[in-house]
């Protein structure tokens, strides 16, 4: 593949918008600043797919490319900036009616999976099988929604059966667990800071009181998320510091408004 420095540096701006931690701090500022719904169905969808692809890339424990213009480390299969921007955007698609949204959703993952293989991080089959799962897993979700009259208690134990079941597969994966303890954190903390600000029946409608929350949300993140990522040694304080942070940003709108901010 022919490399110039121009087009080296445009696709390395292009995978750059496929970075997993690039959605962990986008989805709480939809949740703050646009919709708490729909920021709380992008968090348990992008989590759960994030999940996927861990579990796949720590079972196949396949290569990556031995030569590339990138530097990365893990296993390649599948490409995880493929699937991540690939579940965001048509999540994002699935939720709302905003016709520029359908149509990112198509082009910029496309574009994101090229830069992959333009960079020589992955194979045709790691960025294909990350868009397929990436596109699947939200239409999946979106079609099979949970069953409307649904006893508020069994909601509760389907979300925290799933997150316990995520992470404890972490422990039968012969190539380890990768970010998993984060992930399935992150998706339990997000439902209890959900559903407790569900209650609300205000939004916070200042544009100086969303920015105040939006900056503290991403300290909040940043915090969590680095804390998590160092502690990814031990399993269940990782997991177990997820819940917590990001519950914590979850609660954030409740917080705020209950204590009259």
């Amino acid at each position: 593949m022919l490399h110039v420095n121009y087009l080296d540096l445009f696709w390395t701006a292009i995978t750059l918008l496929g970075d997993y931690r690039l959605y962990t701090i986008l989805i709480p500022i939809i949740y703050i600043a646009y919709n708490r719904r729909l920021g709380f169905k992008l968090m348990a969808t992008y989590m759960f797919s994030m999940y996927i692809n861990q579990v796949f890339k720590y079972w196949f424990m396949l290569p990556r490319p031995s030569h590339s213009l990138w530097i990365t480390e893990g296993y390649g299969f599948p490409s995880g900036h493929s699937q991540a921007s690939s579940t965001f955007w048509s999540c994002l698609a699935l939720n709302t009616k905003l016709k520029i949204t359908k149509l990112i959703a198509i082009v910029l993952p496309l574009l994101i999976a090229y830069s992959r293989l333009y960079l020589q991080v992955h194979y045709l089959i790691d960025v294909i099988s990350g868009l397929l799962l990436g596109y699947g897993l939200p239409l999946t979700i979106h079609v099979l929604k949970i069953p409307k009259g649904i006893a508020e208690v069994g909601i509760h134990i389907v979300y925290i059966g799933c997150s316990l079941l995520m992470v404890s597969t972490s422990t039968i994966i012969p190539g380890g667990y990768g970010y998993i303890p984060i992930v399935s954190g992150s998706f339990l903390g997000a439902y209890v800071g959900y559903r407790f600000s569900e209650r609300l029946k205000a939004n916070i409608i200042r544009l100086t009181s969303r920015v105040i929350v939006v900056i503290l949300v991403l300290t909040v993140s940043i915090i969590g998320y680095t804390t998590a990522a160092m502690l990814i040694r031990e399993l269940l304080i990782s997991y177990i510091v997820s819940i917590v942070f990001t519950a914590i940003v979850f609660l954030m709108p409740y917080l705020y408004l209950k204590l009259n901010l």
